[in-house]
Order: C-alpha cells, then sequence, then structure tokens
C-alpha cells in the first residue's frame, strides 16, 4: 500500500471514490487482513488529493464498508 499509488489512481484514472480504488483498482480489501484499517490511511490520502472535506471522508468509509458487506454477502 502506497500514498504515490492513491495519487496516481486519483490523478490519472479516475478514481473518486474509496471502495472503487480499494475493491476494484487495487484488490487491497482482498489482500490486506486488515484491509478496513487500511482503507482509513486510503481514505486520508485520497481526501487530500480529492480534496475531501471531513463529511466526504465519512461518507466514503460508509460506502467502502457497504461496498464491501455487498460482495461479501
Amino acid at each position: 500500500m502506497d500514498r504515490e499509488v492513491v495519487e496516481h489512481f486519483c490523478s490519472n484514472e479516475w478514481t473518486l471514490h474509496l471502495d472503487d480504488l480499494m475493491v476494484r483498482r487495487t484488490g487491497w480489501h482482498y489482500y490486506f487482513r486488515d484491509a478496513r484499517a487500511k482503507a482509513e490511511q486510503v481514505a486520508d490520502w485520497m481526501a487530500e488529493a480529492l480534496d475531501w472535506t471531513p463529511e466526504m471522508r465519512a461518507a466514503e468509509l460508509v460506502r467502502y464498508e457497504k461496498a464491501v458487506n455487498e460482495v461479501s454477502a
């Protein structure tokens, strides 16, 4: 997991959502046992790269949880 990778996806690949980056683009959700904790760090990096407000960051974490719960069901 790398900040530069996150910045690349946000800047060059039109990644706008945490679940998109964690699940689809990188697969980090599947590779890390502590993926939900990693999502917190990735959300911080994405918030900086995409100028998210604290509310937007929180909403992205909720969206991520919902997405991964649907994948697991």
